[in-house]
């Protein structure tokens, strides 16, 4: 392979060009097209490993700035795929250790926060263990070695890198892991970290909101004696902030009614502006009482709640000229899917499937979208759409559960033994 003499970077075998493939990463992060920078980016990678393999000393990643990667290792935080963006997000830390660029707190946040989507909360407490040890993330255990000393030709960027120091964020992620698994105590314990680095700490809402979550994350955990301590935490919150959180308030709705008092959830959600002085709400307030309907089994009012605040998509669609209240275009992907699951328990196939094409229509739906149209469709006897469900899922790459697996496997045993009862 022949190297360009102008730029001494440039390939005239096969057509690859590093150069340009950077500028085309570069411009795609440029115009927020995370699917084309990631095309890109993954050709430059397979340039790096064509030069290596032929000897040529020269690394095409390092045509990219610590910032570009930092960029493409962002995109991948909301990836449709959780289990697809880890890996993909572990190539660019592995690619930035190539081209000899030392990690800021943001990459380890961002890393945090893929592991956390993929529901492995054990690696998003090594990676939060590796910046309070200022050592190489884990990587699933692939880098173990401490992070290197800065170069002398680092952007500002780069300066700041060493020693490493986890900021407000790794501590929000961090709690945010714990509560979703149930781990109060350890959410609690992450605090007392949190406030012996930042004091001010003291009053952050994301951290308040993590503890009150963590007594209702586990379902066999929930009652009264969790109620109890959901009324503690939201009343030490309030004992230090003279003025409520939209945030906080949100989590408390989600516990108290999941803890046993819906009453009580909705009364709160409705006193957000009278007696909190929380003049609107957001998506994630909607979907706080969305779930508490949802472990009620109160489809009709969870059917109510969502013409009120997503009008557009009632049925018969609803004016919003009347509306006392802020309304949304489309609500959060998650409260689709606890519609659509009331809907499907109480027996509703219509209904889940006309939600599943407004989710469809506003969003890219995720794998456990499709299971719950899949077993809606099963349910009402319709096999062949059932099953063209199940082949998009897979060719869309989706993570299919075992349960799921065996169920259309029993599918079509069942179907098989009709037909050979047909031909006798």
């Amino acid at each position: 392979m022949a190297l360009d003499s102008g730029s001494g970077t440039r390939s005239t075998q096969n057509n690859i060009d590093p150069v340009q493939l950077a500028a085309s990463v570069r411009k795609c992060l440029r115009d927020s097209d995370s699917r084309g920078a990631w095309m890109q980016y993954k050709q430059l990678f397979a340039a790096s490993r064509t030069f290596l393999s032929q000897g040529i000393q020269l690394n095409p990643m390092r045509l990219l700035q610590a910032e570009d990667h930092a960029k493409m290792l962002a995109t991948l935080v909301q990836h449709i795929h959780p289990s697809v963006a880890v890996g993909s997000a572990e190539s660019v830390v592995e690619n930035m250790y190539r081209a000899n660029y030392p990690l800021d707190v943001r990459d380890y946040n961002n890393m945090m926060l893929i592991y956390y989507r993929n529901g492995d909360v054990n690696s998003v407490v090594e990676t939060f263990d590796a910046i309070m040890d200022a050592r190489a993330p884990p990587l699933r255990g692939k880098l173990s070695k401490p992070i290197r000393p800065v170069p002398l030709d680092v952007s500002p960027r780069q300066k700041v890198v060493n020693p490493l120091r986890p900021n407000a964020r790794t501590f929000q992620i961090l709690m945010t892991a714990y509560s979703s698994a149930g781990l109060v105590h350890e959410t609690k314990d992450a605090f007392e970290k949190f406030k012996s680095l930042y004091p001010m700490a003291i009053f952050d809402a994301v951290a308040h909101s993590s503890i009150i979550s963590s007594y209702a994350a586990l379902p066999h955990l929930r009652g009264a004696s969790s109620l109890e301590s959901v009324h503690a935490a939201l009343d030490e919150f309030h004992k230090l902030n003279p003025s409520s959180d939209r945030r906080v308030l949100d989590a408390a709705v989600h516990a108290i009614g999941v803890c046993g008092d819906p009453g009580a959830a909705e009364g709160m959600f409705e006193g957000y502006a009278g007696m909190y002085g929380v003049m609107t709400y957001s998506l994630e307030s909607v979907d706080a009482l969305m779930a508490v309907y949802e472990v009620h089994g109160e489809v009709g009012k969870a059917e109510t709640l969502f013409s009120r605040f997503f009008p557009s998509l009632a049925s018969p669609p609803r004016s919003t000229a009347k509306a006392q209240h802020n309304t949304f275009g489309m609500p959060l992907a998650a409260t689709f899917k606890s519609l659509m699951r009331m809907n499907r328990s109480a027996g509703n196939s219509a209904r889940v499937q006309e939600l599943f094409e407004q989710y469809q229509r506003t969003q890219v739906v995720d794998g456990e979208g499709h299971e719950i149209l899949l077993r809606t469709l099963l349910a009402s006897g319709e096999l062949a759409a059932a099953k063209r469900v199940f082949e998009h899922m897979i060719e869309r790459g989706h993570k299919i559960r075992p349960e799921l697996l065996q169920t259309m496997d029993a599918v079509r045993a069942a179907e098989r033994d009709r037909e050979g009862m047909r031909s006798r």
